[in-house]
């Protein structure tokens, strides 16, 4: 699940907030872990939407996607799909289920877009394998089954697959249609992080940093946060902002909070939008804490509503 071709999610519970001195509010924020927000990813860039093609026929339909003529492509990729043990089926259903899922050359439909996907999951493509994981966790294209979230990740992760392992760890981390096992849950991020997963990344630092089922690692959690985080993963930039600015576990640095907080906001993502504004409050930048907020409330945040309100009622 990484972003980008990989598989974001994370389990059905609510954010959880806990009050700290001061402006600032303390979020468990793991990634795809328990306590952090549901946050969607992008379908699987057009890049990854292809295997190197072995024929002629598939050659030609990836010229046309990557001359950005969709609608020839689909047709091509179409017709190898409808040819009986096509040794490329795989490879076209995979590219038509970024197609359909994105709208390219065709009108969006996550419903096709996913059936194709399934296809080529089934044919054994590790990748759609993950991503079908991905789509049976935020009901795309399907209804969400914690079953079929477990099954698809458990065959990407046994082709070694990094978001397959990823997800193995996330089911066991947080006891999602498994038992809780935070042992199997760590060997499962492990293989994750060798492969350069930045969910993995990020939710093994949360449990390094907490000493969690594993022996504290301060030095290491900070390596796996600054890895995810390099990836545009927003919580771990959140993380990593959030420890800058509060000196926790490092020298307190509020450049580097600042850095960090804004690449979260700019991201899209609404707690980076909220914890962003709060340390643009606490400069006193109330016009820019104001905008960060109201995105952030926009989202849902409802502390972000009672922030807005209280700046509005203390006047500029």
């Amino acid at each position: 699940m990484p972003s980008d071709g990989s598989l974001i999610r994370s389990a059905e519970s609510r954010p959880v907030y806990s009050r700290l001195a001061g402006l600032w509010l303390l979020a468990l924020i793991a990634g795809c872990a328990g306590d952090a927000p549901r946050q969607e990813p992008p379908p699987p860039a057009p890049s990854a939407a292809t295997a190197a093609p072995v024929h002629g026929d598939l050659q030609v339909a990836v010229e046309a996607f990557n001359n950005k003529d969709f609608p020839a492509a689909l047709a091509l990729f179409q017709s190898i799909t409808v040819q009986p043990g096509h040794p490329d089926a795989v490879a076209a259903n995979k590219a038509l289920g970024v197609m359909y899922s994105r709208g390219m050359g065709v009108e969006r439909d996550l419903g096709v877009g996913t059936h194709h996907i399934r296809l080529a999951a089934v044919g054994g493509d590790a990748e759609s394998q993950a991503e079908m994981a991905r789509r049976y966790d935020f009901a795309i294209g399907v209804e969400r089954d914690t079953d079929q979230i477990l099954h698809w990740a458990r065959r990407a992760s046994e082709q070694d697959n990094p978001q397959g392992h990823q997800y193995m760890g996330w089911a066991h981390h947080f006891g999602v249609g498994v038992e809780r096992d935070l042992g199997t849950a760590i060997g499962y991020y492990e293989m994750a992080v060798a492969g350069n997963d930045p969910i993995a990344q990020n939710n093994l630092a949360v449990l390094l940093q907490k000493g969690e089922g594993v022996p504290q690692d301060i030095d290491r959690a900070l390596q796996l946060f600054e890895a995810s985080a390099a990836q545009d993963f927003p919580a771990a930039q959140i993380q990593l902002g959030l420890l800058y600015f509060r000196g926790d576990s490092v020298p307190e640095n509020r450049d580097l909070a600042r850095y960090w907080l804004q690449r979260a906001a700019q991201s899209n993502h609404a707690l980076g939008a909220f914890f962003y504004a709060q340390l643009l409050e606490s400069e006193w930048q109330m016009d820019a804490a104001r905008i960060q907020y109201r995105r952030a409330a926009n989202a849902g945040i409802e502390q972000a509503v009672e922030a807005l309100q209280r700046l509005e009622s203390s006047g500029p």
